[in-house]
């Protein structure tokens, strides 16, 4: 028979059990979760922050996530392989209180040809938007397959600070592609589709596609602002020529000067691959107002794969 004090610990069991399988309860009821407390089956998920200015006093602060396709269970339904990624967001703030959650949900499908293989290699982008102040949050993110149940947990620690100075440069937001669309897409901004690429990491000659917004810009009498973007890749690491390591400086390194309406303006750039190397690198962005002559920079690491 059991005793009061086994259904006691019973219980408490099965407390501790839910709040492992779920991720709000696990942040509510336990604020550590250490290494070994984790699936050992993890599902690969690449995730990173990029903020950008808002509406009154907020910023718009996109959660970008990829998930390798190939690491994701297909199912067949109607002739047609299907999967099912939930994706969750919950943000707190300094004092632990919950200010901000979010929940998508990605149905990948996959047809044709590949119905007889394995899911392609690739990766999935998915991308929650939120709407927050300027501050310093924690946060809390989860990627699960519906279907195979491997899920991957992180929490991260987020600055988010205001753009008040002029001019200022958003967050360099990586893609994988960005391309002129209509309304009505997924990863719209104005007309541009700018697909999230959060490893930062480029296999050449695929270039690099990047997005950032620049404000505060000084505008003429007509509403135009004449502005100058420069910018450079870095090496982070000595490049190894044989058994020599030797030391480079700027890899790639550009710049043009535009115009346009308004003291906002959004900017995409591509650059080849051609001439960078395996390894890590830096891209520095510095935008000079033509009207006021001052200037703001932004940086953002990636990669390129062999």
């Amino acid at each position: 028979m059991m005793t009061l004090k086994d259904r006691i610990a019973e219980m408490e069991q099965e407390k501790v059990q839910k709040a492992a399988n779920n991720f709000f309860v696990a942040l509510d009821e336990r604020p550590t979760i250490y290494s070994f407390e984790l699936d050992q089956k993890l599902l690969p998920l690449y995730f990173d922050v990029a903020s950008f200015r808002g509406g009154e006093r907020t910023l718009r602060t996109e959660i970008s996530f990829e998930v390798p396709t190939s690491e994701l269970q297909f199912v067949q339904k109607e002739g047609v392989l299907g999967a099912d990624v939930e994706f969750k967001v919950l943000v707190r703030d300094v004092r632990m209180k919950e200010v901000a959650a979010a929940v998508d949900t990605v149905k990948p499908t996959v047809t044709g040809d590949l119905l007889s293989g394995p899911a392609p290699p690739s990766l999935m982008p998915a991308q929650i938007v939120l709407a927050l102040e300027p501050g310093y949050y924690r946060m809390g993110i989860e990627a699960r397959d519906r279907i195979s149940g491997r899920r991957a947990e992180y929490r991260t620690n987020i600055e988010l600070a205001p753009y008040a100075a002029s001019p200022s440069v958003s967050d360099i937001q990586f893609a994988s592609s960005i391309r002129e669309t209509e309304a009505n897409q997924d990863f719209v901004k104005g007309n541009l589709q700018v697909v999230p690429h959060p490893s930062h990491a480029y296999r050449k000659p695929f270039p690099l596609w990047m997005y950032f917004e620049i404000y505060g810009l000084d505008t003429d009498a007509e509403g135009l602002a004449y502005y100058r973007v420069e910018y450079r890749i870095i090496p982070l690491e000595k490049r190894r020529r044989g058994p020599v390591f030797e030391e480079t400086s700027a890899a790639i390194s550009s710049s043009f000067e535009t115009s346009g309406y308004g003291e906002t303006q959004p900017q995409r750039l591509s650059v080849a691959t051609e001439n960078l190397w395996e390894g890590k690198f830096r891209f520095i962005v510095t935008v000079t107002d033509r009207r006021s002559f001052r200037t703001a920079t932004k940086s953002e690491d990636f990669s390129i794969l062999k």
